[in-house]
């Protein structure tokens, strides 16, 4: 991974090209201007620009979202998702995971993920970060780029390996990384907001809520289940101990769900499962079907 993102970086700067990497309001135009940041009151050097929903072009079955982030247009694809257990409510810098991100096609500028994803000393987990590089691009010292983003993964698989201190981005990733200060590297991550669309893009250490410190019931996954007027709509059914309680629509996000799940003793990690799904416009239906958990 690390000699693709290098080999990343010198085919941009020979080219001067970019490099790749619960829906709500659709956007009225596909040209986003630049957004007005939010900062936070508690924390006011950390911000976010709202991420703005586009729409589908023909044939698409996923959701594509922009922002212009520290002069940048940051391009957002996939459905997010977060953890619903430790933050069951809307609240600004809950993190997100699973989501595509780059940068405009054409533009100096290119967006470089972080592991799998980032970790910060001030929370659990920071979900989707990234680090934004723009500028200009024959000045860009790449070794030194390189070298801390592995300074970094190494701290990460060694926190994953053996429960060392968990590494923080922003102590591992400079400013700039150009002799002329025409290159300028931003960490930044993804996160659930109160406003706008409810996703954003935040700055890399912009603080996460504190999560509730009663004890919670881990949620299992039983399957998933097709709904009956769209066959492209799929639903995630979570629970455990044979009640199910929780429901995830790709793109949409995660509702209470009442039912309840047996496991059979036909086939390993199939399950017997009745469940009343409501979908997103509010419209509901019971079903009775098999599932598989893969366990």
């Amino acid at each position: 991974m690390k000699k693709q993102l290098l080999w990343s970086i010198l085919l941009l700067m020979a080219g001067f090209s970019s490099c790749r990497k619960d829906s709500f309001k659709p956007a009225a135009t596909s040209n986003p201007t630049p957004d007005k940041v939010k900062t936070n009151s508690l924390d006011p050097q950390n911000y976010y620009a709202d991420l703005v929903l586009q729409a589908r072009k023909a044939g698409e079955n996923f959701d594509t979202y922009t922002t212009i982030f520290n002069g940048v247009k940051v391009i957002v694809t996939g459905s997010p998702s977060w953890n619903t257990v430790m933050y069951p409510n809307l609240q600004n810098g809950v993190p997100t995971a699973g989501a595509g991100v780059t940068t405009d096609f054409g533009t100096n500028s290119f967006v470089s993920p972080i592991g799998t994803y980032g970790t910060s000393s001030k929370s659990i987990q920071e979900g989707d970060a990234f680090v934004i590089v723009k500028g200009q691009l024959g000045y860009f010292n790449a070794s030194a780029f390189q070298a801390d983003i592995d300074n970094f993964n190494f701290a990460f698989d060694l926190f994953v390996s053996t429960g060392a201190s968990i590494p923080f981005i922003g102590n591992y990733i400079e400013d700039n990384y150009s002799t002329g200060g025409g290159v300028v590297a931003t960490p930044a991550k993804l996160i659930r907001v109160t406003t706008g669309s409810h996703w954003a893009v935040a700055t890399i250490d912009y603080p996460a809520p504190q999560i509730s410190s009663s004890p919670v019931p881990v949620q299992l996954y039983i399957g998933s289940i097709y709904d009956p007027n769209d066959p492209t709509i799929y639903y995630n059914l979570f629970g455990n101990n044979g009640i199910i309680a929780t429901q995830g629509e790709p793109g949409v996000g995660s509702k209470p769900a009442s039912g309840t799940y047996t496991k059979t003793t036909i086939s390993q990690g199939t399950n017997d499962v009745t469940v009343t799904i409501t979908r997103a416009n509010g419209s509901k239906f019971t079903i009775t079907t098999r599932t598989t958990d893969f366990s």
